[in-house]
């Protein structure tokens, strides 16, 4: 237990942790940004409104929160990428 919060640092080590530990081929390419992504991309996928998940992370611009959502450019599923 600590004190503080956790550093984006440390959040990135236990998630590639974890994913190593799961056997993710990528785990390295992990981190936060992977949660956040994930999270936004399932609970638009979901029905969730843009504005509610927005409201959640705390992305004031669509623009930046746009870029979190996965499976758009390309047109594959997230689940799949891992």
């Amino acid at each position: 237990m600590r004190n503080t919060h956790l550093s984006d640092r440390m959040v990135a080590l236990l998630i590639q942790n974890l994913a190593r530990r799961a056997g993710f081929p990528n785990w390295k390419e992990l981190g936060g940004h992977s949660l956040r992504a994930g999270f936004i991309t399932s609970a638009l996928r979901q029905g969730n409104a843009e504005w509610k998940v927005r409201r959640q992370t705390g992305h004031r611009s669509s623009q930046a929160f746009r870029r979190y959502i996965r499976g758009q450019q390309d047109g594959g599923d997230a689940a799949t990428v891992l």
